[in-house]
């Protein structure tokens, strides 16, 4: 088989004999590393409260389930908090903590972020072949599209973690891509960087790609049950 017939094999076989039409990506820990910018507005948000700052490593494993859960963990230091957990905080701790992550947040966002390798190429070679790409992330929508811009990352349709009632591990997200872009599940494949990903593909009956080097909470991908296990995006390529 000739080299230009083997592009974007891993992902076209997933689907079998049918056609590949749409690569859904989740974007923080998948197509770009911003934990750094993360932690820095977390930095500033507990300064602001006298409180200890996180360590790279905790800001890395909370990640992954939207702003105001990152900003409950870091209040209570812990992974294992409920998105309406109060986790003992003091009244109004949670808001004033929240406010002051946005601040800083949208002056930091973008900064130190950067692409994976192969993320720009893997989608301009989609695109290329007239295959549609979307992303569903769980990252604010005002954060997600001045992120974009800044990294000069362009996609068909994007869904953020206000844009709909529900955000991943449920498939509402997922499911809106498909409506938007009327491509049929599956036909389509995501590609993600945690549980919540490979859940929310499969509540959606998409096939799915995990990525080795995201934020998973800290557990490694290979014991996530998707399709197909990667290192690097280059990989899909």
């Amino acid at each position: 088989m000739r080299k230009s017939e083997l592009k974007l094999a891993l992902l076209k076989n997933l689907l079998g004999s049918k056609p590949l039409k749409l690569v859904i990506f989740d974007l923080d820990g998948t197509l770009v590393d911003s934990v750094s910018d993360l932690k820095c507005a977390l930095d500033l948000m507990h300064l602001e409260l006298n409180m200890a700052t996180a360590s790279i490593e905790q800001v890395r494993a909370w990640v992954g389930n939207g702003a105001e859960l990152l900003v409950r963990r870091a209040l209570s230091y812990r992974l294992d908090v409920d998105v309406s957990d109060g986790v003992g905080l003091e009244i109004g701790l949670f808001e004033t903590a929240y406010a002051s992550f946005l601040r800083h947040y949208a002056l930091v966002n973008g900064q130190s972020s950067s692409c994976y390798d192969g993320a720009l190429s893997l989608i301009e070679r989609l695109k290329s072949e007239g295959i549609r790409v979307s992303i569903v992330t769980n990252k604010p929508s005002r954060f997600t599209l001045s992120l974009l811009k800044e990294l000069c990352i362009n996609v068909d349709v994007v869904v953020s973690g206000d844009t709909l009632a529900r955000k991943k591990p449920d498939p509402m997200p997922l499911n809106e891509c498909l409506r938007q872009l009327g491509v049929p599940a599956e036909n389509s494949v995501m590609v993600g960087d945690s549980v919540n990903d490979i859940s929310a593909a499969k509540a959606a009956n998409i096939a799915s790609v995990a990525v080795s080097y995201g934020y998973n909470h800290g557990i490694p991908m290979s014991s996530c049950p998707a399709d197909l296990h990667v290192d690097s995006l280059l990989e899909l390529q």
